[in-house]
């Protein structure tokens, strides 16, 4: 399933992040879920690509940083 899906949403990924488009928060969202539930079938994926198994680490870190700040701010309200 992952081979096949996850092209797409990093194609996906790229083109929301080019139209600053507010679904990317949701794109994310279910990366995050994916790379949780299926760690091994990851790296089976990206055996052939570990430039972009890293880009998405990255990517997924950045998103829960930006989250947790944004979680932090909704609690002060």
């Amino acid at each position: 399933m992952l081979e096949q899906v996850l092209p797409l949403l990093v194609s996906l990924k790229l083109q929301l992040e080019k139209k600053k488009s507010i679904l990317l928060y949701d794109l994310m969202l279910y990366l995050k879920v994916i790379t949780v539930n299926f760690k091994q079938e990851m790296d089976t994926v990206f055996s052939e690509n570990p430039r972009l198994k890293r880009e998405i680490e990255y990517d997924l870190r950045r998103f829960d940083e930006k989250g947790n700040v944004k979680m932090g701010r909704e609690s002060e309200e």
